[in-house]
């Protein structure tokens, strides 16, 4: 018994062996430079051991093969091929889009649900019908329109603030969990309908559904990292990435609105009645044709991928450009006093899109702020079709269907041939001298027809609540404020390791007028 237990261990360990080595010759006649292989963590050791965050172990990736336009490495236990060349990924984001349509497959609706539904996972022409469905919520005028509403949940915030009982000798916060609720109760408004203030009632269901979906812990990141390795076997033990019980929640709230609207025949500006005029139950007599039959599901998925996506995204990169804002007062002040400017202009009245849109220096900051702390370090692309690329010197590399392409965004954001200093906060780089910035080296929202559909929208609130919050306090250093930023390791999600502490001084005052001149 014993020997053949020994001899059933070393089959094993040969099969295991031979499959390692299977990954790590993967390159060996690819014409590319490589990565080592590690079995299962791949070029994301690091990451995965919580030893370095995503934003950082990407761009060390990205600086290791310096020189190169195209290399490979492995995402966790998958080859893929890394485009370090904006030129490369010009043609295939862009140019050659039609061979690199889709992301890559590890969730569906059986273990995403909703997620697994959504546009972000959707491929081919099914993809570009619900791509088509949903641009028409994210134009200009139905921005105009919705920027009362969130020029409205912006001022429900700020009001909280002043009502806090130490604020007039000034607070010390971790701003993050305010843009959260504020980002909460702006989704809240704009696309399921419903008006919620989670600042005043910080356990209402929405918000805590909200917090619940989208606090990744250690079991959520295991899942993660288990679907893209492992997609087969977690069909086969029925894993799924949510609980049943939050796409019930979403399904219901969602349906119930549309019901509602129909019996009521209720017109709003927002995404559910552009989702009611892809179903065809426009309350309108004229809504337009639908692109195909849409289920409940594949509507609800659009609304919570809105939620999933804004909820926890759009206030990371508020609360990190309030972190630099501290942290640079020089910058701090000079977009005050553009704030001030600007509301002299506007004669006592509340702040306007045409406004706010004119406003080049709050822009500014808010693309250098994620410039360097981008939501998504890296995006990726499938190849559909054999495809070769031609670097600048004329080398060929086959990329094969099915095989991978791996864009590095923080590392292109933090190389020196685009953005001297990258470590800097400079918000210059976007206010004066932008004829080499473009879409191939400044990717915060992804890059070609597959970019964020909502990226304005998100730019939008963004700099609405940064405009008022900077029209009532500055953002100072506090006792619990870390400078330079150190970001957590745990998990794929960008967060401050120690929080994002700031103290709000109210401006208007002698101390404020006596530290603006400083």
């Amino acid at each position: 018994m014993i020997i053949e237990t020994i001899a059933l261990l070393a089959v094993i360990s040969f099969l295991l062996y031979k499959w390692a080595m299977t990954k790590a010759n993967y390159f060996i006649d690819r014409n590319v430079k490589y990565d080592n292989y590690i079995p299962l963590f791949g070029s994301f050791k690091d990451l995965l051991l919580r030893r370095k965050s995503f934003i950082d172990l990407i761009v060390d990736l990205h600086k290791k093969f310096e020189g190169e336009q195209i290399v490979g490495i492995f995402d966790n236990n998958n080859p893929a091929f890394m485009i370090r060349d904006p030129e490369i990924i010009k043609k295939i984001t862009v140019k050659e889009f039609d061979h690199f349509t889709n992301h890559r497959s590890f969730l569906d609706p059986e273990n995403g649900g909703l997620f697994g539904l959504s546009l972000f996972t959707m491929k081919n022409q099914k993809w570009k019908d619900m791509r088509s469905t949903l641009s028409p919520a994210f134009t200009g005028s139905k921005m105009r329109l919705m920027f009362d509403l969130i020029r409205e949940v912006s001022e429900q915030g700020i009001k909280f603030l002043k009502n806090h009982k130490d604020i007039k000798t000034g607070v010390e916060i971790d701003i993050k969990p305010f843009f959260t609720r504020f980002t909460n109760d702006v989704i809240a408004s704009t696309a399921f309908g419903i008006k919620i203030d989670s600042l005043a009632d910080e356990k209402n269901e929405f918000y805590q559904m909200g917090k619940t979906v989208t606090n990744f812990t250690s079991i959520q990141n295991f899942k993660f990292f288990f679907f893209f390795n492992f997609k087969y076997l977690a069909k086969v033990f029925k894993m799924r990435l949510f609980d049943q019980k939050y796409d019930d929640y979403f399904i219901q709230l969602v349906t119930d609105a549309m019901k509602y609207r129909k019996e009521k025949q209720i017109v709003r500006n927002d995404l559910i009645n552009i989702l009611m005029d892809a179903k065809g139950v426009s309350v309108t007599e004229n809504g337009p044709k639908p692109l195909r039959e849409w289920t409940d599901e594949d509507l609800v998925a659009q609304c919570f991928l809105f939620f999933f996506a804004g909820f926890e995204t759009v206030s990371t990169a508020m609360s990190f450009a309030a972190h630099e804002l501290m942290a640079n007062p020089d910058i701090q002040k000079r977009l005050i006093r553009e704030i001030e400017e600007v509301k002299e202009t506007l004669n006592g009245k509340p702040l306007s899109y045409e406004a706010l849109n004119g406003m080049k220096y709050l822009d500014a900051v808010v693309n250098e702020t994620l410039r360097k702390w981008p939501g998504a370090p890296a995006i990726d692309r499938v190849c559909n079709e054999d495809y070769v690329v031609e670097d600048v010197d004329k080398k060929k590399v086959v990329i094969k269907k099915n095989e991978v392409v791996f864009i590095p965004v923080a590392g292109i954001h933090y190389d020196p041939e685009f953005y001297p200093n990258p470590t800097v906060f400079d918000p210059d780089r976007f206010f004066e001298n932008t004829n080499d910035i473009n879409e191939f080296n400044y990717m915060p929202f992804g890059v070609g027809p597959r970019k964020c559909i909502a990226n304005r929208f998100a730019l939008m609130e963004t700099k609405v609540i940064l405009f008022n919050l900077l029209s009532d306090f500055s953002f100072r250093k506090g006792e619990k404020s870390v400078v330079p930023m150190v970001l957590d390791p745990n998990g794929f999600q960008i967060k401050a390791k120690h929080g994002c502490f700031v103290k709000l001084v109210q401006n208007n005052t002698p101390e404020h007028d006596k530290w603006m001149n400083l």
